[in-house]
């Protein structure tokens, strides 16, 4: 009986130490989870603290940008403190150029360098903003203590490159600074004609400015800087200025091989010296006199002869306008034109434009002339060798001559012959090539139409009688011969064919009218001889000199208007 007794108190016991132990547990969780009430409650209290101090609409404090502190600045006034205190400053900086001795600066401000302020502040606002809340926060406290975040400034840049109206700034500053200070116009060798040859001067060559050399080094100094990069301290850059060479055009070796006579002709005048037609032949004939056409290059005798005006030294004389003789400044010139162009046939160069006089003249066959009108009628040609052609050009002995110069290029015993023919009411200018007297081809020149020349049925030109109140000075009286005797160029000039030419056939006088038509000379090989029984032909022979009659009266047809261009052109 007491064992069964011992057992029951020994039960009771242990029982009751669980029930303890289950309470100390009880207590110690609730104690737990009592502290954790509390911890939380603290940590959503300093982190409410903590957020209400980050979430602000402002930058941080002692944060700078290239120096300037921004914080605690809202974004709009941060923007306008760095424009003030960082781009205006950095506007300042310089690029010098150096050209010979002479200093030339551009300021960033010149070249329109900006600073990216609006991303700095960008950058500078989300300082601190990523991350946790403590992290954030651990931040923002040693911004407090005057720990700060400085950062330099970018430029404003498009994709990595300064923008392009950046760039296309800097290139027309430099342009505007540089290009006249640095440029140096090339001198041409230069070539004159005197008694004993020609006398040579050796050319220049010039400089300019290396405009893209400029601009890559001022983009590639701005955008890569030295050092650790370019800032608004950045000290003023000196660079020498990038020039190239400019080549003269015409050098000492070219023009070293102008010898030979290419062409030459001449064309007899009559008169004194000091009458306005002889002063205005000497005026064209001096501005044409020592003219070097480069290879390739295009020369227009109405460039060349300037404008026919007093100021330009030009007097009054007779001159055809409208097809009627009256009195104008420059009358005269076109037989200075006339004549330039049949030198230029006999150096066989490239006849560019061309246009007869509306009536016949006196000084050269008909259609060999070459008259000048305004700006919209000129005689020019090209230079189509390689090398330059230099004219001669004078008034000597009643007489207004011209050579040309250059490289002769055709072969020895080369001989020309240049024949007109009249047929259809129109003349038909050709040359003939003959190698060694034996004939090698046909070359159709040009077309020329005459108002007072009329085909009269048969194939032979009469001569109309024009309007005797205004015209009749201007006609040619002994009009029933072809003017003859035009000169040929040969390649060696102690060979010369000499030929008579053949008379024309009379002329009977008729009051039709007639109309003008030029034709622009076109070089067109013809594969067989010239038809001596087409027309009147005249076979104009090999003298150096034109042996015409001249009449004192006669004027060349300075003038024509542009109704008359427009009847020239119409039968091209």
């Amino acid at each position: 009986m007491e064992k069964r007794g011992m057992k029951k108190g020994t039960g009771a016991a242990k029982s009751t130490a669980k029930v303890k132990i289950m309470i100390v547990i009880g207590a110690v969780f609730a104690v737990a989870a009592i502290i954790g009430i509390i911890s939380w409650v603290l940590w959503f209290s300093n982190t409410k603290e903590m957020r209400d101090v980050l979430d602000v609409d402002t930058i941080y404090p002692n944060i700078l940008a290239n120096g300037v502190n921004i914080g605690g600045m809202k974004k709009e006034d941060a923007i306008k403190k760095l424009q003030r205190d960082a781009q205006e400053p950095f506007d300042q900086n310089e690029i010098t150029f150096i050209i010979d001795d002479e200093e030339v600066k551009f300021t960033y401000k010149q070249f329109n360098v900006k600073l990216d302020i609006e991303g700095a502040v960008e950058k500078a606002y989300n300082y601190a903003r990523e991350g946790s809340v403590e992290e954030r926060y651990e931040l923002y406290e040693r911004l407090k203590i005057n720990d700060v975040y400085s950062f330099d400034i970018d430029y404003l840049t498009d994709e990595g490159n300064l923008p392009e109206e950046t760039v296309t700034t800097i290139r027309s500053e430099l342009e505007k600074g540089l290009k006249d200070k640095v440029y140096i116009p090339p001198k041409d060798a230069t070539l004159k004609k005197d008694g004993s040859g020609f006398t040579t001067t050796a050319e220049e060559n010039g400089r300019e400015l290396d405009l893209d050399r400029a601009v890559d080094t001022v983009v590639e100094y701005i955008t890569i800087g030295e050092g650790d990069g370019l800032t608004i301290h950045t000290p003023t850059k000196e660079i020498e200025t990038p020039v190239k060479e400019i080549q003269a055009n015409v050098t000492k070796a070219q023009l070293s091989q102008v010898k030979d006579v290419i062409g030459k002709y001449s064309t007899k005048y009559s008169g004194s010296g000091s009458s306005g037609r002889v002063i205005n032949m000497r005026v064209a004939a001096s501005r044409l006199n020592g003219k070097i056409i480069n290879p390739g290059e295009v020369f227009s005798t109405n460039e060349c002869f300037g404008e026919s005006t007093p100021e330009n030294g030009y007097k009054l004389a007779g001159a055809y306008i409208n097809g009627k003789l009256d009195q104008d400044y420059g009358g005269g010139v076109c037989q200075v034109s006339s004549t330039l162009y049949n030198a230029v046939l006999r150096a066989e160069l490239d006849v560019v434009e061309r246009s007869n006089h509306s009536l016949t003249v006196g000084y050269v066959p008909r259609g060999f002339d070459a008259t000048l009108a305004g700006d919209y009628i000129d005689f020019k040609f090209k230079n189509d060798t390689s090398v330059p052609v230099y004219i001669e050009s004078g008034l000597t002995g009643n007489q207004v001559s011209i050579t040309l110069y250059g490289k002769e290029i055709h072969s020895p015993n080369r001989t020309l012959e240049f024949k007109n023919t009249f047929t259809g009411g129109a003349y038909k200018t050709y040359k003939e090539v003959y190698q060694d007297g034996k004939f090698i081809e046909k070359v159709y020149l040009s077309r020329s139409v005459y108002k007072n020349i009329k085909d009269n049925g048969n194939g032979v030109p009469v001569e109309v009688k024009l309007d005797e109140s205004t015209t009749a000075k201007a006609v040619v009286t002994e009009a029933a011969t072809e003017p003859v005797s035009m000169p040929t160029t040969v390649n060696n000039e102690s060979q010369k064919n000499k030929k008579k030419s053949e008379t024309g056939k009379n002329e009977q006088a008729t009051n039709d009218n007639v109309t003008s038509n030029s034709q622009e000379a076109h070089t067109v090989t013809e594969p067989t001889p010239p038809d001596e029984n087409e027309g009147v032909n005249s076979n104009i022979g090999t003298d150096t000199n034109i042996d015409t009659d001249m009449n004192e009266n006669f004027t060349d047809d300075l003038i024509v208007s542009p109704n008359d261009v427009d009847s020239i052109n119409s039968s091209m």
